[in-house]
């Protein structure tokens, strides 16, 4: 229905008795059953004092105000607009009885009489300095949270005293200047007490479209309780956050919440924060009551978390991890094995195996598949040593960076206790590709209490630590699937089994078939025509059964594998630029270096187009994320040992390499 009731004109002079006279100065909001004003009077001495007033003009009654001010109810509306007075007296003695409730006085607004007049009533509070919470205030998130957590412990008292407020809205939230812990309420036309809606003495509670819970908009009495103001509180923090009133799919239950439409965005908010805001909401503006918090007392804690895990200028961890899970395939019971590990409270696990089958992708995977497990995910690339990997931003942590004197052991032993200090065991850290015996500080890095997993190419159970040794995925289909990953081509079922025979003689290593993916792919060459090459290249005759060739031994499968990587790399038939740029990208060891910078420091000709062919066949590894560039550790090994990179066949790199030099002299 549309609110056509008449405002009373600005300047309009109110006498209430004798002794105070009001003059109304502006309209600042509408109730289902009144009309807020400011206002002012003056006091025998003339001083000045502010007031606001509340008239008693009920929207969905035919009322009209006359030449005087006064309202008149036609015939048919004048018991129920009597009514409604009634109902306004009593609001009027909630609010005082709320004034003089303990625990409440600081936090209700100070209703100091009421008048007959104009036929209808007027009730005066003492203004209170502030502004209501409809104000776009400007606040980031954790500001948000502290106020309704100060919120919520105010409605906490209400509902301690057997009361329901049912109208919590931004508008009957006032704001005070300079304090978030604290806010008054007003407006107590909808307070119900629990009693008196057990007995069933409550007729028609009024209500505040887009902030009241389905069960008060529907009349459904036996449902309201105090989950009713739960939902209220979470519509309001919906509002604050999205900028609009929360709608009926916001509250079912699988809804997913877009929070890439927030209105106070910042990328330091954390995947955890999202989580929990994310159940915050679920649990609060639920259609169903069943599925919100019960109480307060459940509320509050949730809102006090939210407020520590929203707080953008402290010191945290930063979580980086991100997957692709379009390329990977199997490992199920090696996933449900480094669950097993850590579900025994184990700290830390090594992921030990040959180069390039799969250690990696298979960490990632877990942490992927786990990911609501953990508060924050790390993944970090093994860099030289343990003091090199903690200075660089791969464990990145807010507020704290080297000092422009500081050395890497000082910045090392500050960053390890900090790091100590942010994490918790509901953390993991993913140390890649750690392919050293020992490092001296591994113990102490060790200290921090989160989880620790590491894929390595050696061995560490002679040091106590729980290891799993990955080796090949035997199935042929799970390897295919992996295959169809990387080359959507269509094969026949002939050039199938070519593919499969391929596996074969690559012993089913998951990087190899890869690249033999891409290579397949782009230079669309029959598969029979790969598998001729390379069962020549193996010895192998046309009647021998490929699987014979595979080799059991560690020791010798990481060396064919260097081979077949050796023979497929030799096949591609790569330009002389290409050779350059990935002989030049070698020098640069484990460090991954922006695309754009590389060109930079490396211009040797068509070097753009090398580089993008060197990606897309999948020789060099491309960060979309990062944009940045770097070799998987088995084909830096190949590169180093059979392409001999040196001054004279990377001279680019070489020479930007001595002048960087210099400048840091």
């Amino acid at each position: 229905m549309l609110d056509n009731r008449q405002p009373a004109v600005n300047g309009y002079r109110l006498v209430f008795n004798e002794y105070n006279q009001y003059t109304i100065t502006e309209e600042i909001g509408r109730g289902s059953s009144c009309i807020v004003y400011d206002a002012f009077y003056k006091d025998k001495t003339g001083s000045r004092h502010i007031v606001r007033i509340k008239e008693c003009y009920p929207y969905n009654m035919e009322i009209t105000r006359n030449s005087q001010g006064g309202l008149e109810a036609v015939p048919g509306c004048i018991q129920e607009f009597n009514s409604a007075k009634d109902k306004f007296r009593e609001a009027y003695k909630r609010n005082v009885y709320l004034k003089n409730t303990l625990g409440l006085i600081n936090s209700t607004a100070d209703a100091v009489d009421i008048f007959e007049y104009n036929n209808t009533l007027y009730s005066v509070m003492a203004c209170v300095e502030g502004k209501d919470y409809r104000a776009d205030t400007g606040e980031n998130l954790q500001s948000l949270f502290i106020r309704l957590l100060a919120l919520s412990r105010v409605i906490k008292k209400y509902h301690d005293n057997g009361i329901l407020h049912l109208d919590i809205k931004p508008e009957n939230i006032l704001l005070l200047p300079e304090t978030k812990e604290h806010m008054v309420l007003f407006d107590f036309d909808s307070l119900l007490f629990k009693e008196d809606l057990k007995n069933n003495k409550a007729v028609r509670i009024s209500f505040s479209d887009g902030y009241a819970a389905p069960e008060l908009v529907r009349g459904n009495i036996g449902k309201i309780c105090e989950a009713t103001d739960i939902y209220s509180i979470g519509a309001v923090a919906f509002y604050k956050i999205f900028g609009r009133k929360p709608g009926i799919m916001d509250g079912s239950i699988g809804c997913q919440y877009d929070f890439s439409a927030i209105k106070e965005k910042d990328n330091r908010y954390q995947p955890e924060f999202f989580r929990l805001l994310s159940t915050f909401l679920h649990k609060t503006i639920a259609s169903s009551v069943t599925y919100r918090y019960q109480d307060i007392n459940m509320l509050i804690p949730v809102l006090e978390n939210l407020i520590k895990v929203s707080d953008t200028c402290g010191t945290f961890l930063f979580h980086n991890f991100a997957y692709n899970t379009a390329c990977f395939t199997g490992r199920g019971n090696e996933i449900n094995a480094i669950g097993n590990v850590f579900d025994e409270g184990r700290q830390v696990l090594f992921l030990s195996g040959i180069g390039g089958i799969g250690k990696t992708e298979l960490a990632k995977r877990y942490a992927y598949d786990n990911l609501e497990k953990y508060r924050k995910i790390v993944f970090v690339p093994f860099a030289d040593s343990i003091i090199d990997t903690m200075c660089r931003n791969d464990i990145r942590i807010n507020n704290t960076r080297q000092e422009e004197e500081e050395t890497n052991e000082d910045y090392f032993k500050r960053k390890l206790d900090i790091l100590k200090s942010v994490t918790t065991p509901d953390d993991l850290i993913i140390l890649d590709n750690f392919d050293i015996e020992n490092d001296d500080n591994l113990e102490d890095l060790f200290g921090c209490p989160c989880k620790f997993l590491i894929t390595s190419r050696e061995d560490f159970r002679d040091y106590g630590y729980e290891q799993i040794d990955v080796g090949v995925i035997e199935d042929i289909d799970e390897l295919i699937t992996l295959f169809q990953a990387y080359n959507n081509n269509e094969y026949d079922s002939d050039e199938t089994e070519q593919i499969k025979n391929i596996i074969e003689i690559l012993d089913k290593h998951t990087m190899t078939i890869e690249l033999v993916a891409k290579y397949l792919r782009i230079t669309e060459e029959a598969p029979g025509v790969l598998l001729n090459n390379l069962m020549k290249k193996e010895g192998i005759t046309s009647t021998e059964k490929t699987g014979i060739k595979h080799r059991k031994d560690k020791k010798l499968k990481a060396e064919s594998i260097n081979r077949h990587l050796l023979d497929l790399f030799n096949i591609s038939g790569f330009l002389e630029e290409e050779l350059e740029l990935i002989r030049s990208l070698s020098l640069l060891g484990y460090v991954r270096i922006s695309k754009e910078k590389f060109l930079e420091y490396c211009p040797v000709e068509n070097a753009l187009k090398g580089i993008e062919s060197l990606i897309r066949r999948g020789w060099i590894e491309y960060n979309q994320i990062t944009g940045k560039i770097s070799l998987h550790q088995i084909i830096l090994d190949l590169v180093y040992n059979n392409l001999n990179p040196d001054t004279g066949n990377c001279p680019y790199i070489t020479q930007s390499m001595l002048e960087y030099i210099k400048k840091k002299q």
